[in-house]
């Protein structure tokens, strides 16, 4: 790869991974692009070769600085612009990353949560909150990082998606703008009445507008979060490498978020328990409904999808208001039942029956 001199390292590391997102199909030569991209980007390089096989070719890069007309094509200065930025975060995003290698995550003050692939802790900065994201395990995952940022660039005119603010390939890390509110699993009682109609439509909005993207939304309710003011967020989500979600999948998985997600885990213990959750399951119902009557999924998604996933969260509200089906939950769980799985959860069991869709809990 040959590059012009006096170019700045976060130029040329946004090229060389522009370069790598949009050309290189193997997963091994990209990662190993990615993982090197500093080392490539401190030097003049020609051809790159792993265990002596071409893996990026000098003059196919080249072309296509030349022909993206390099820093003017978004998906580099995007990147550019993240690079750039990290520079303001790097002092407090080292020590960070430093502090967890000495303690357990969770247990950091500046914790926020976990997800599949990374770390959340909120730091502050020139005034506003950001959170970090570092990924889970000790191995780097540059290429995880690239990911992100790529699904930033689909996303960039997308409301309701988290907004990245900085990113590294070398320190493996990326910060994000504090999304407003909190996941739909902590959301007070109070505040799923004040849900409105408009904010359900900014929702539907945002999958239609994302999946249009060809973009995975993560929908669970750790990554959907809901603000009585901005409305609801999507905090984590991808570009849709190896195949788009069908739309009504991503619909389904939102009724089950909004249904009753992350009410379940930890598992209730007490009588007090059940009845915390039936309340929320009553206020959710309505929002349930709702969503389901804007988006007009009973149009949308065949075989009774969306009715099916209503009448399942109608029916374990009235469970956890009937004394005996509580009392036998409650001697389930304490000899180590699992939490209550979700509409979606169960669905994936062999033993899944609509009509009876508790059956076969152990």
């Amino acid at each position: 790869m040959s590059r012009i001199h006096r170019k700045s390292s976060e130029l040329v590391q946004a090229q060389i991974a522009a370069y790598t997102a949009e050309n290189v199909t193997r997963p091994t030569s990209a990662l190993y692009l990615y993982s090197n991209i500093g080392k490539l980007s401190a030097s003049e390089v020609v051809d790159v070769t792993d265990k002596k096989r071409l893996i990026a070719s000098g003059d196919d890069y080249a072309a296509y600085i030349k022909n993206t007309h390099g820093s003017n094509h978004e998906p580099i200065a995007t990147r550019k612009s993240l690079l750039t930025n990290y520079k303001g975060f790097a002092p407090l995003a080292r020590k960070l990353k430093g502090q967890i290698e000495e303690v357990s995550p969770n247990e950091h003050p500046d914790y926020l949560g976990s997800g599949k692939n990374m770390h959340a802790f909120l730091v502050p900065n020139d005034g506003g909150e950001y959170v970090v994201k570092i990924p889970r395990g000790r191995i780097p995952k540059p290429d995880d990082i690239d990911r992100r940022i790529q699904a930033a660039i689909l996303g960039k005119e997308i409301p309701g998606l988290e907004r990245l603010t900085a990113a590294s390939y070398v320190d493996n890390i990326i910060v994000a703008e504090k999304m407003a509110g909190r996941p739909l699993g902590k959301v007070p009682v109070d505040s799923l009445t004040n849900i409105t109609d408009k904010q359900l439509e900014g929702l539907i909005s945002t999958l239609q507008m994302a999946n249009n993207k060809g973009m995975v939304l993560d929908l669970s309710a750790e990554d959907l979060f809901y603000d009585e003011q901005k409305g609801f967020g999507i905090i984590d989500y991808h570009p849709g490498i190896g195949g788009q979600q069908k739309l009504k999948e991503v619909y389904l998985a939102a009724m089950d978020t909004l249904g009753g997600a992350g009410l379940f885990d930890p598992p209730p213990q007490t009588f007090g328990d059940f009845t915390n959750i039936q309340e929320q399951l009553l206020k959710r119902a309505s929002v349930l409904e709702r969503f389901r009557e804007l988006g007009k999924l009973d149009e949308l998604i065949e075989d009774n999808g969306a009715a099916k996933i209503s009448g399942f969260y109608r029916l374990r509200t009235k469970n956890y208001g009937d004394p005996q089906w509580v009392s036998r939950e409650m001697g389930r769980i304490k000899k180590g039942g699992k939490p209550q799985p979700t509409y979606l959860e169960l669905k994936e069991k062999e033993y899944f029956d609509p009509a009876d869709p508790f059956r076969g809990m152990v």
